[in-house]
């Protein structure tokens, strides 16, 4: 099959392109496929993580089953701020207490998205929106966002937490915008390891910021995360 084919020696394709079952056999073929250009690399301390949604029928539990029967260790979370934090001060727990319950009996570890930005929207409460990053009033918002985050997960295993969703398409190429995030994130990071020690914390930005015309930007953002992701 030309797909596994390049999937088995050029590495990991959008898998969000394809239907969930072609997702699956994607990644099985990940693990169990040998590649005629060269050996295949031990998995060592690799994980495979995928992000799962419901299937084409519209059932979770289904499509979890598939991939873990592919042997995906690890399903990510996607949470953005005004997801959460409805207005100031109202919380909504329902997505956090719903994964507490149900990834930690099957096995895998989470990593969390805490979108600040997503893409090219601000998801900070609207009441919030006027602000720099860096306004004390935002990163007070954030701090008690992180009590109630945390205090509904205490037993999810997370790999990593990403304060932000490839936030280069928000902030552009303003430096004075990139400033402003690069302060909030490096005192999210603080708080967020001062919550739960030992978690590393990151921020997500796009390929093409990563190496392109803003990886300066980028540069100087990633100095203050423990990783990043492009």
């Amino acid at each position: 099959d030309p797909i596994l084919r390049w999937v088995q020696c050029r590495g990991r394709p959008s898998l969000a392109r394809y239907p969930l079952e072609m997702n699956v056999a994607l990644a099985a073929a990940l693990i169990t496929s040998s590649c005629t250009m060269g050996d295949v690399i031990p998995k060592g301390d690799r994980v495979l993580s995928i992000a799962v949604g419901p299937g084409s029928d519209g059932d979770y539990g289904r499509a979890f089953a598939l991939a873990k029967g592919a042997g995906v260790q690890s399903v990510s979370l996607h949470l953005a701020w005004d997801d959460i934090e409805k207005g100031p001060g109202q919380f909504d727990g329902k997505f956090l207490e719903i994964a507490n319950a149900f990834y930690p009996p099957q096995g895998v570890s989470v990593p969390l998205d805490l979108a600040v930005l997503d893409t090219n929207r601000d998801r900070r409460p609207a009441d919030l929106r006027n602000k720099a990053f860096n306004d004390p009033a935002v990163v007070a918002r954030f701090s008690k966002l992180l009590d109630f985050v945390f205090s509904k997960i205490p037993d999810l295993k997370l790999d990593w937490l990403a304060i932000g969703n490839e936030v280069d398409a928000t902030l552009g190429t303003d430096s004075t915008k990139w400033k402003a995030y690069s302060l909030f994130f490096a005192e999210a990071k603080r708080l967020a390891k001062a919550r739960r020690p030992g978690l590393k914390v990151g921020v997500k930005t796009t390929f093409g910021a990563s190496f392109g015309s803003s990886a300066n930007l980028v540069a100087d953002l990633n100095a203050h995360a423990d990783l990043g992701a492009a």
